[in-house]
């Protein structure tokens, strides 16, 4: 399982748990989200909205957020 970036969210209950938010960087044009999926799997009391970087166009299904490379810095 290969996570490239966690990002951390403020708290997000009155338990003081912060919630994270995993990131993943796909360059080629067929990919897969495996090691994205069992994150979720392990930790998804704590997991918050996933994001994917790639190469194609911004895409939202569910809770996770597909964006193109160069909108990186938006995160």
């Amino acid at each position: 399982m290969e996570i490239d970036f966690l990002i951390v969210r403020p708290y997000a209950d009155a338990a003081m748990k912060p919630r994270i938010s995993p990131l993943e960087v796909k360059s080629p044009k067929q990919y897969g989200t495996t090691s994205l999926d069992r994150f979720k799997e392990l930790f998804k009391k704590r997991v918050g909205t996933q994001y994917v970087l790639h190469a194609k166009q911004m895409n939202v299904e569910g809770s996770r957020i597909y964006l193109p490379i160069y909108m990186g810095f938006c995160l």
